[in-house]
């Protein structure tokens, strides 16, 4: 199975996700997780992303006249293993190992059958 990932055009993404898996480095951008999975033929959605978050001043518990920031990101679907992945939510990047350690084990599940 290595061999056969070391041959991908997105290789280096899967090497991502096995380092952010351990708790090491930074998870790759959904986009390139979506064309990972498609190179493997492995089902998925991708579609970019942004929303518009209030915003307040720190320790404050009323909102100030700061108005609203954009955030720009994407979402992933895989509906196999009922997976969604939002990189603008609140809490991605303190999940992000979670969900690359799932990714992982439906990508090694899908080329060991």
């Amino acid at each position: 199975m290595k061999t056969q990932i070391n041959k991908l055009k997105n290789s280096k993404c899967y090497e991502m996700l096995i380092n952010k898996s351990k708790g090491l480095g930074r998870m790759p951008r959904l986009k390139l997780v979506s064309e990972l999975l498609n190179e493997l033929k492995i089902e998925n959605d991708y579609y970019d992303w942004s929303e518009y978050k209030q915003t307040k001043s720190i320790g404050l518990k009323y909102y100030t006249g700061g108005g609203s920031k954009q955030y720009k990101g994407g979402k992933l679907k895989i509906k196999e293993i009922n997976l969604n992945i939002c990189s603008t939510e609140t809490y991605y990047s303190d999940n992000t190992w979670m969900y690359s350690r799932e990714i992982l084990n439906h990508i090694d599940e899908k080329l060991n059958n």
